[in-house]
């Protein structure tokens, strides 16, 4: 023990330390570098592409979409900065993601010191602590993952976990444990709290339903935790001006453009209706006929609050009050399917079970051999993180900030659905209550007291394998193969399409989109008939999309049965949609050629014309076909 004591303290520690930090970057290195040789690096499920679009457009100076936000905002606004210096290749976002990765694996370290702290520990249990934490964070594998991903989730988890050290170091300073600072500049509380006010209303751009939780929660207990460092009350207005500062900016624009209160985004209802409605299970299933990527399911919930209110038009934010006014219906009507579904949430919280959303990381794992060497799993995590709540409550110490961030991190999920990437902004929390319970085993040891860290462990074990460890979910890697065969797909390579959609198609036959995919390949690739067996079914299930019903059409065509396919047409020129009226009308009129009826061909293209007068296309195609 003295050995590792002296390893643990003044250089031995600061070796440690960068021992972890050079290793996070050289696993980055690596990481950036086979995802660029593999198949996966141009990999941008609908969300990630989303993002990257709206970024490219607002470097190009272009400006936002129309209405009010229907997205998290953070990102876009983020990338574009990067986009707008750098150009719009994906590698210089990675490795400023990465770097930021690394930065937050420091964090890890300078929180789980910070939190011993108060205890008046000494160097080495501070240092300790705080190496465990920053190597947990080292090699817990997700955190790389979504570093290498287009989406928010790392840019989250760096200002969770930077709002958690900032807020510790001002419980210190309130109890006079130490002097507030950032780096080496001294602050006051009140300059402190408004800081921390920012981060949150920061953080609040890029994950609303967490920060949305902690902002409340922060600025109460900043109102009760009274000391030597100020007035709670003062303390708590500041860190409300901090977030209401940022905050109002996303509320302003809203307002103006809708005229409502619409709080940074209008897409929270639908999601709050697909994590608690009658039939939910926990994790993300959209509603029968909704699409499943962000922005189709926004237009798809928008579409269908508008028929359900029997109201030509809606916008977002109006179509988000009625999800949310269903969802809340639902409960009044049935509170114990509804607790009952909670507690299923609860549980799956805490499972090992890593369900995917956008990305799975066993694809990953495959393509990019360095993410094997992440050894620690979420169970792990997760089981080390309840035992340190145990040891809080214990020792009677950093009760009150743990139970505000780690509760707003886990009950911002339960109340829509669990999966990894709403979970992962937990893990920092979590690896800092695992390191509370790792320096009170250390303590324990150094007392040579074994009964208590003996029973700890048989517990935790107990845990791990009657809470955490049992099989909840099955995970259905469809969504990856269809994601994988769009990417092929993109690079004009049909065969591995064929491969990927086939894949995606065997695994959920049931996945309209699955079958959707599947029989557009196999067309291109001349196998009209086991498309056409495809395309039947996926239309019976999605009846309202004029494109489906084009594609089939056309399949029908090839077959020769000119008659059904020309019903499809019709049909979908009759669905009130401008732009699959119009493809209707252009594939009528084809049809109308190939049978020698000019005239007929004519009509289509003038009906085209009054859904979209003045197209230019439209407009030549309608003069060669009027010209003898």
């Amino acid at each position: 023990m003295n050995t590792v004591k002296r390893c643990m303290s003044g250089k031995g520690a600061k070796f440690a330390l960068w021992g972890v930090l050079i290793t996070a970057v050289s696993i980055r290195v690596v990481y950036l570098v086979q995802l660029g040789r593999s198949d996966l690096e141009w990999l941008l499920p609908l969300d990630m592409h989303f993002y990257r679009e709206l970024a490219e457009r607002l470097s190009s100076g272009e400006g936002l979409p129309g209405g009010a936000l229907s997205f998290n905002p953070l990102y876009p606004f983020f990338l574009s900065v990067i986009f707008r210096v750098s150009g719009n290749g994906l590698l210089v976002p990675r490795i400023i993601q990465a770097l930021l990765g690394v930065f937050t694996i420091y964090l890890h370290y300078v929180a789980g010191k910070e939190i011993v702290k108060a205890n008046g520990s000494d160097e080495f249990k501070s240092e300790a602590t705080g190496i465990f934490a920053a190597a947990m964070a080292l090699f817990y594998p997700h955190f790389l993952l979504y570093e290498g991903s287009l989406l928010a989730t790392s840019i989250v988890t760096l200002l969770l976990i930077s709002t958690f050290v900032l807020a510790i170091r001002i419980d210190h300073h309130i109890s006079g444990i130490s002097s507030l600072k950032i780096g080496s500049k001294k602050l006051s509380s009140l300059a402190g709290a408004f800081l921390l006010g920012v981060l949150m209303g920061v953080g609040a751009l890029g994950r609303p339903n967490l920060f949305f939780l902690l902002i409340p929660a922060v600025v109460v207990w900043l109102f009760f935790r009274r000391g030597v460092g100020g007035n709670g009350c003062v303390t708590a207005l500041f860190c409300t001006i901090g977030a209401a500062v940022v905050l109002s900016l996303p509320i302003a624009f809203n307002a103006a453009k809708t005229g409502r209160f619409v709080p940074v985004t209008s897409h929270g209802g639908i999601n709050f209706y697909i994590g608690n409605r009658p039939g939910a299970d926990g994790v993300y299933k959209p509603p029968k006929g909704m699409r499943g990527d962000m922005r189709g399911l926004v237009k798809d919930a928008r579409k269908r609050a508008q028929q359900q209110l029997k109201k030509e038009e809606l916008t977002d934010g109006e179509a988000s009050e009625y999800w949310f006014g269903r969802t809340v219906e639902g409960i009044r009507e049935d509170p114990t399917r509804w607790l009952n579904l909670l507690g299923r949430k609860f549980f799956l919280f805490w499972n090992k079970t890593e369900i995917p959303d956008v990305i799975d990381i066993s694809f990953y794992k495959e393509s990019c051999s360095v993410m094997n060497l992440l050894f620690i799993p979420f169970s792990i995590i997760s089981v080390l993180a309840i035992m340190g709540l145990f040891v809080l409550f214990l020792i009677k110490r950093n009760r009150a900030i743990f139970t505000v961030f780690m509760g707003s991190a886990v009950f911002s999920v339960l109340l829509f659905y669990i999966n990894s990437r709403y979970r992962i902004v937990s893990v920092p929390i979590f690896i800092l209550s695992a390191s509370v319970f790792f320096s009170w085993i250390l303590d324990e040891v150094r007392k040579k007291s074994w009964k208590k860290p003996a029973a700890a462990v048989f517990l935790a074990l107990a845990l791990f394998f009657v809470l955490v460890n049992r099989e909840m979910v099955k995970i259905n890697r469809s969504a990856m193969y269809a994601f994988l065969g769009n990417q092929y797909m993109s690079r004009k390579n049909e065969e591995k399409a064929e491969r990927a959609y086939s894949m995606a198609y065997e695994l959920d036959p049931g996945r309209v989109g699955a079958r959707i995919n599947y029989a557009r390949i196999l067309n291109r690739r001349g196998k009209p008939d086991k498309a056409r067996l495809l395309y039947e079914s996926a239309f019976k299930a999605f009846p309202d999309f004029p494109h489906l019903a084009i594609e089939y059409g056309v399949v029908l065509e090839s077959l020769g049965e000119h008659a059904k396919a020309g019903e499809l047409y019709r049909y979908a020129y009759n669905i009130e949609r401008a732009e699959g009226k119009v493809l209707a009308c252009k594939y009528l009129s084809r049809a109308a050629l190939s049978e020698g009826k000019r005239d007929r061909a004519v009509y289509w293209i003038r009906k085209a014309l009054e859904v979209v007068p003045g197209d230019e296309k439209l407009l030549r195609l309608l003069n060669r076909l009027e010209t003898p």
